[in-house]
């Protein structure tokens, strides 16, 4: 029996179930994983991401990570473009 079902464990289903959990209720959280991924995802967190994940008490990320400051797009045919952010982000 659970008392909350979140399906999809994105940044809002994560952190709606880490809240609801927080708040005493049974939580189950799922997240469909295809097999035909080509992709990471959330490898790469942002900076203002990083503080919303410390707001939830999620500390440890940055023992678990490594700082990022730029990011490079590439595109086939054209040169690599890297561009400087603002303040670091968080590679997990």
């Amino acid at each position: 029996m659970v008392d909350l079902a979140v399906v999809g464990a994105g940044p809002a289903g994560a952190t709606t179930a880490l809240l609801a959990a927080r708040h005493g209720a049974n939580v189950a959280l799922f997240d469909p994983t295809s097999k035909d991924a080509d992709k990471p995802c959330g490898e790469g967190i942002m900076a203002s991401g990083v503080d919303a994940l410390s707001a939830l008490g999620v500390d440890d990320l940055h023992e678990l990570g490594r700082p990022f400051s730029t990011i490079r797009y590439r595109v086939p045919g054209a040169a690599p473009l890297e561009v400087a952010l603002p303040r670091a982000g968080l590679a997990l």
